[in-house]
């Protein structure tokens, strides 16, 4: 196979081929330059993750687990119970608004990142918390403590087998395809005056950030290029 460069066709990088590289074109990423500048719109902050089991009452939290189980509950005000769990231990994730309509949104082995406070009532629970669906090796990432891109998606990149994980991945593979070939057109003059990171460290830290302020210090940079 041809080294690959940055205006390569992205069908050529592995992990990718015809159908797929089809499914990226339709969201405008034809060469490897395009998957680079494929950004992340959030990111998952694994050195910040508690164990389920180390959950306590009154404190804020962000965890990843497993759906256990699920059901709706009736009482004075009937709501749904998810049930999540990791190796540590599980907890109950709780609605009361539009829980019918929520039943149908999780299935037993999920994976779901989860943030909110922590109450307790007759049980830890999280009730009305952020979601955030994850694929199956998030699980397996926890305890990397890295830092990991979440990147949009659409129907067509899933239908092409294109998921988080493998957008990761190919990703990843762009980089290393990219080392050594991003030139910078700023002189480092500007970049000291504005404070500004090298693009090939901006690139690489808009991907896989070492920390969050890398993760904006990379955003930065690439928002000075635009303007």
């Amino acid at each position: 196979m041809a080294e690959m460069k940055l205006d390569s066709e992205v069908q050529y990088l592995k992990g990718v081929g015809p159908r797929r590289a089809a499914a990226l074109a339709g969201i405008g990423i034809v060469t490897v330059q395009d998957l680079l500048n494929y950004l992340p719109r959030r990111y998952l902050d694994r050195t910040m993750i508690t164990p389920i089991g180390s959950l306590k009452a009154n404190m804020d939290a962000t965890i990843i687990g497993r759906v256990l189980g699920k059901g709706i509950l009736k009482g004075k005000r009937s709501r749904l119970e998810v049930v999540i769990g990791d190796e540590s231990g599980y907890v109950a994730l709780i609605w009361f608004a539009g829980y019918r309509f929520l039943e149908k949104a999780f299935n037993k082995g999920d994976i779901l990142a989860v943030t909110g406070p922590v109450t307790y009532f007759q049980q830890l629970q999280l009730v009305h918390p952020e979601i955030e669906r994850i694929e199956d090796e998030a699980s397996q990432l926890i305890h990397t403590g890295r830092i990991v891109p979440v990147y949009p998606s659409t129907a067509d990149l899933k239908g092409a087998g294109l998921t988080g994980r493998t957008m990761r991945q190919i990703i990843i593979r762009a980089l290393t395809a990219a080392e050594g070939r991003l030139a910078d057109f700023l002189p480092e003059k500007y970049q000291n005056e504005e404070k500004l990171i090298a693009l090939p460290t901006a690139f690489k830290n808009i991907h896989y950030p070492d920390n969050m302020e890398m993760a904006e210090r990379a955003r930065k940079r690439l928002a000075f290029d635009e303007l």
